[in-house]
């Protein structure tokens, strides 16, 4: 593995962390973050700065983040021009966990081929309160086979936004019908999106489950 990184408040980075080019490939973590875990859990606020990462074939156990795992109401993540192929997790998020009160946004980066085995999200997750925002990133060839959403799967009542440019904040474009962003993605139900056990059609209303 080359890298296998965890970050929290009590390492000695302090509380505003900058990673560029960091090359994360074939980790393990333990429980989250198979990659990279990111954590805010004894001082706050903090801030970490991830640009141009590659993530792959990074695995992680049931806590999800196959990839990248980002937990804590204290901390905020940024993600920029990123990498995510090949990410496994047995929880939840193949590629990107964002959970307990995370604030992440993940912004011009792509997630291809990263499988969740737990709830779903087989390229991202947003659970326990996360606050998750996308733009600009394509999904293909993810897969959540025994959950929900091959792309994303969140629960609780914050939408994660999502847009094809800073300034909107749409859900259509996630299974748009010519398939320019997100493609191939696959889950027991919901194949793009879905929240709870509840699949999501392309406008972003409820949908058959």
């Amino acid at each position: 593995c080359y890298g296998d990184h965890h970050i929290d408040e009590e390492g000695s980075l302090g509380p505003l962390v900058q990673l560029v080019d960091p090359v994360f490939s074939r980790c393990t973590g333990g429980a989250s973050g198979g990659g990279l875990y990111l954590g805010a859990e004894t001082i706050t606020p903090s801030t970490v700065t991830v640009t141009r990462a590659k993530f792959y074939a990074d695995r992680a156990g049931a806590g999800g983040g196959g990839g990248l795992a980002a937990t804590g109401g204290g901390l905020t993540a940024r993600v920029v021009n990123s990498t995510f192929e090949g990410c496994t997790t047995s929880g939840s998020g193949g590629g990107l966990a964002a959970v307990q009160g995370s604030k992440v946004r993940v912004t011009t980066s792509s997630f291809h081929g990263n499988t969740a085995g737990g709830t779903g999200g087989g390229a991202l997750v947003a659970t326990g309160g996360a606050v998750l925002t996308l733009t600009n990133i394509s999904c293909r060839g993810n897969a959540a086979p025994a959950g929900g959403g091959g792309a994303l799967y969140w629960d609780g009542t914050r939408q994660p936004a999502m847009s094809r440019s800073s300034s909107g904040r749409s859900l259509d474009y996630i299974c748009l019908p010519d398939g320019s962003n997100y493609t191939n993605n696959s889950a027991m139900y919901g194949p793009c999106l879905a929240t709870g056990y509840v699949s999501l059609s392309m406008g972003g209303l409820p949908g058959p489950g």
